[in-house]
């Protein structure tokens, strides 16, 4: 008897807070008072600059264009963008509002501003605000991207799912007025996956390889979508496209071993995850994997030299340490079986597979007394999923009449 040990890898998607230059995104609003001509000029050099990554020169231009037009609503707008890009928040709030205050129609203020406040910690504020600008002018994309984004962190900070479902609206309404909105249909697949809806997760996944260039990353993301759909013919597929992209891959090869694995195909699950060795040779989990198949195909030795490797470089695996005592004890090693597995409770006290096979070991050695011990604390820690096992150890103590002591 052994212990599988599957590494849980969650993937985090970093989403970014959409921001539009007042030149591609302000189309309805107005100003109480028209700039100046050499204000505009120098509003769109800064914009020139900000597209240049050229922040200072971009600063410096939009606050020319302010001195000129002292109600110069996009100039402050853009202004904003600067001090967001720089961190500085409290600035960044700071020209939004001026920019709201001086043109109420400013859409894109109040979505850039939202956007702000959400940085800041203040869901409620953000979303109020963010809602503003939808009212004001609905075909803002990014304004319902943010908005979704919003509704999304009020989901974590009241751990209710729905504001979700306002995420999930929004962001399919932002996918719909800009079809390469490839963010929107990331965090939607995201939020399906929360809610365990995990065939439209892979629809958004897809959408998001028909939208761009697929990478490494989306090929991953597309596996992990197919695995949870037991689609493992496609997961084997978007994981060699993640491999081609990135042959030094070590997630890829190592997703690759686990879908092998799944589908028992033993012997490309082991070169997979030898691959994952050989790119990384302090991948602790490989190693673990490769040695429990080899446990399970009767392979002892090869099984123990992987799982010292595992100890090698993760002392505290207690799973790696478990099935190495395994690998001791069917190779008729009872000695270093019953070592190992002293060593698995050292690392895992509970660890139900390490007591009840020791206590096994040290009943068959005639140690009776050691035996009852671990086969109380067997009995202490189990659950109705090892009914059979908890029934041998109460016969066990009965028949020597041994009474556990919690």
């Amino acid at each position: 008897m052994y212990h599988r040990y599957f590494l849980k890898i969650t993937q985090f998607i970093q989403v970014s807070l959409l921001f539009c230059l007042v030149s591609s995104c302000h189309s309805t609003a107005f100003t109480l008072t028209k700039p100046t001509d050499r204000a505009i000029f120098h509003n769109n050099r800064g914009i020139m600059y900000l597209d240049k990554k050229q922040l200072g020169r971009a600063e410096f231009e939009f606050k020319t264009a302010m001195e000129l037009s002292e109600d110069y609503a996009e100039a402050y707008n853009n202004l904003g963008i600067i001090f967001k890009l720089k961190g500085n928040l409290e600035k960044s709030a700071h020209y939004f509002e001026k920019a709201t205050k001086l043109d109420k129609r400013y859409a894109s203020a109040f979505n850039h501003l939202g956007t702000v406040y959400l940085a800041q910690g203040h869901t409620n504020k953000a979303i109020t605000t963010i809602r503003k600008a939808i009212k004001k002018d609905g075909t803002l994309a990014d304004a319902h991207y943010n908005l979704a984004l919003s509704y999304q962190q009020k989901s974590n900070e009241t751990h209710k799912d729905k504001f979700l479902h306002n995420a999930i609206k929004h962001l399919k309404t932002a996918t719909e007025l800009d079809t390469g909105l490839t963010h929107a249909h990331q965090t939607l697949a995201t939020i399906y996956e929360r809610l365990k809806m995990f065939e439209k997760a892979r629809i958004r996944r897809q959408l998001v390889l028909n939208t761009r260039t697929h990478s490494e990353i989306d090929w991953i993301k597309i596996a992990k979508d197919e695995i949870n759909a037991k689609e493992y013919a496609n997961a084997i597929n978007a994981l060699n496209h993640a491999i081609q992209r990135n042959p030094a891959s070590i997630h890829a090869y190592y997703e690759l071993g686990r879908v092998f694995l799944i589908t028992e195909n033993n012997t490309e699950a082991i070169n997979a995850f030898k691959k994952v060795t050989q790119l990384d040779t302090a991948h602790a989990n490989a190693w673990f994997k490769i040695g429990t198949i080899y446990l399970h195909e009767n392979k002892h030795a090869l099984a123990q030299q992987a799982l010292k490797k595992a100890l090698t470089h993760a002392p505290k695996f207690a799973d790696a340490s478990f099935n190495l005592g395994v690998a001791y004890f069917r190779a008729n090693n009872d000695q270093l079986a019953e070592k190992e597995w002293a060593r698995t409770l050292r690392i895992a006290p509970t660890h139900l597979h390490a007591l009840f096979n020791l206590a096994n070991l040290y009943s068959t050695q005639g140690k009776i007394a050691s035996a009852g011990k671990k086969y109380c604390h067997f009995i202490h820690y189990s659950d109705k999923t090892y009914a059979k096992q908890v029934h041998t150890a109460t016969l066990f103590l009965k028949q020597h009449n041994i009474s556990c002591q919690y």
